[in-house]
């Protein structure tokens, strides 16, 4: 990992490593000694959340999303040292993927960071990816229209006066009840499978075990006709991701990896002490194991969690509901 992304990651907190006897919580009610917000290295925490509340509301018109939100990541490139040295890093280290391939896509929400401007730049069409499994293309300078998968295309005649099959056995949900028909000219697009045969570039800002590739962006990508040939992040955490995506044939290309050297080297900055180095690098082995290891050796701090009450509280109940440890 080169030493200025290490360092703006330390700066803007988008990393940040836990005191040995109170590791963090996730989400999913394990414990972990370090935390990982690769968003925040758009200049900190609080310009990166302003971001993700733009994300939120324009995602409700998918189609002008792209074009506002890479507007305010370019206006960010201009003015934010910390970002631009992200972006200069990425564009140098994707060129190559992104040559190769047709365009670049990227996830909601974090994914939109990186993906959205580096397409921009690297001057490839965009296509986004929604978590209810929808998803947008766009070329650059022009708004985005819906893909649809070629096994969905319904012909105009075959369509009710909302846009839906006739005769479906498929109910439409109220929302789409709601909405109104798509003028011919963007159903001609969707039904078009314009990307049939084409290959992607998908830009994460963090890659772990790949399971966002596989539970949403793989099959997105997929359902459109295209395929995935390569994949990039900011941030690979060496938990075996590289080894999935390269097992179903496609490369991952990243600025920095969280592995002994990295750490090797926030210790010798003085960033970390030794005994958080040991702890990162033991989770890093086994997540399980790790967690085990610490309530063993802290028998009272799901107790002491539980009494703090809210998150913490919810996160411990949790972790015994696993069966991690006991009262």
């Amino acid at each position: 990992m080169e030493k200025h992304l290490a360092h703006n990651l330390f700066l803007t907190e988008a990393l940040k490593i836990a005191d040995p006897d109170q590791p963090f919580w996730y989400t999913s009610g394990k414990l972990g000694p370090f935390f990982i917000n690769t968003h925040y290295l758009f200049g900190s925490a609080a310009e990166a959340g302003v971001l993700l509340q733009k994300i939120e509301e324009f995602c409700r018109e998918p189609e002008t999303m792209p074009s506002k939100i890479t507007a305010l990541c370019l206006e960010q490139y201009e003015q934010e040292p910390i970002y631009r040295s992200v972006i200069d890093a990425a564009i140098e280290a994707f060129k190559n993927p992104a040559a190769a391939t047709d365009f670049i896509s990227g996830g909601e929400r974090r994914d939109f960071f990186f993906s959205l401007p580096l397409a921009a730049i690297l001057n490839k069409p965009h296509l986004s990816c929604f978590k209810d499994g929808r998803t947008f293309y766009s070329e650059p300078g022009r708004p985005a229209i819906e893909i649809a998968a070629k096994e969905d295309s319904v012909l105009p005649e075959q369509q009710d006066v909302f846009g839906g099959r006739l005769g479906s056995i498929c109910e439409s949900s109220p929302l789409e009840k709601q909405q109104p028909a798509p003028d011919t000219q963007s159903r001609n697009i969707r039904e078009s499978c314009p990307l049939q045969g084409q290959q992607a570039l998908h830009i994460a800002d963090i890659i772990t075990v790949a399971s966002s590739f596989f539970r949403n962006w793989i099959p997105q990508i997929e359902r459109t006709g295209a395929r995935l040939k390569h994949a990039a992040a900011i941030l690979d955490r060496g938990q075996g991701g590289r080894e999935r995506l390269a097992a179903a044939g496609a490369t991952l290309t990243v600025l920095g990896t969280t592995d002994a050297a990295f750490f090797a080297r926030a210790v010798e900055l003085g960033q970390i002490s030794p005994r958080q180095a040991e702890l990162c690098l033991a989770f890093l082995r086994d997540p399980d194991q790790y967690m085990t290891d610490f309530l063993r050796d802290h028998p009272g701090f799901i107790a002491a969690e539980i009494n703090k009450g809210g998150r913490n509280q919810e996160r411990a109940q949790l972790a015994l509901e696993m069966g991690y440890a006991r009262q």
